[in-house]
């Protein structure tokens, strides 16, 4: 925790102007040793006094559900979640923190849409995420059915897909479907590929994003978030009609 405290306060350029306009963050992976995001307890609280620092108040946390590999349940996120609150309460360190998931989007989470209850946030947000390369043949699908089924399809981190980026219609054919999208902001501060940061800065321009987000899995991703806030696109983001502000 104290490389943590010096992360935001010594000679790093984090300063006052590297604070987040939006103080809701709806994608991160903060629940200790169930999934690739933080695995101790020690690391979550210093990661969630990190996003203090930054100017955030609220965190819903995000874990993956995947079949392969974080077979992650309702019930065993919000156990996660209970010790996270229980350690903060504890620490003395106040941060209102609530929990959802990002699933991944495969034959198995159609059947977990009819068969199981999922983990939502805000107004039955459902954050989803796919392969960065190939298109799957059941998303459309999987988007009705979640509809149909009282959901509101958030896509994570549109502009990570090799997809989209390769044919940009389907951006447009995904918006038609009312998919949500939420971009990353560490799309913009150069974490990824040139291409990335480019498509995250095109949809801004179009107005084709819902909310933002941090995608937080891991230390090195807090130099990146600051760094995120001194983009010019900050200014184009704080002018759109983000849901993070309606949480």
């Amino acid at each position: 925790m104290n490389f943590l405290k010096d992360l935001l306060t010594r000679k790093s350029g984090l300063n006052e102007t590297a604070k987040s306009f939006v103080t809701t963050d709806v994608h991160s992976h903060l629940i200790p040793k169930l999934d690739d995001g933080s695995q101790s307890m020690e690391e979550t609280i210093g990661l969630i006094i990190a996003y203090k620092e930054l100017g955030f108040t609220k965190l819903i946390t995000t874990p993956h559900v995947m079949s392969d590999y974080f077979q992650n349940t309702p019930e065993i996120i919000l156990s996660g979640l209970k010790e996270v609150r229980k350690e903060l309460k504890d620490k003395d360190i106040e941060m209102q923190i609530e929990a959802s998931a990002e699933y991944y989007v495969d034959e198995f989470f159609l059947k977990r849409i009819e068969n199981e209850g999922l983990l939502p946030f805000g107004n039955n947000y459902i954050l989803i995420e796919t392969s960065t390369v190939n298109y799957p043949r059941i998303f459309k699908e999987v988007i009705f059915e979640l509809k149909l089924n009282g959901y509101n399809p958030v896509l994570a981190h549109p502009e990570r897909y090799s997809f989209i980026n390769n044919d940009p219609k389907l951006a447009t054919e995904f918006r038609d479907a009312e998919l949500l999208f939420q971009v990353n902001y560490l799309s913009l501060s150069g974490l990824y590929t040139n291409p990335v940061r480019k498509l995250a800065e095109k949809l801004i321009d179009e107005g084709m994003v819902d909310f933002v987000g941090s995608d937080v899995h891991e230390i090195r991703h807090l130099e990146y978030l600051a760094k995120s806030f001194e983009s010019t696109y900050m200014e184009k983001l704080s002018k759109l009609n983000l849901l993070n502000f309606t949480l």
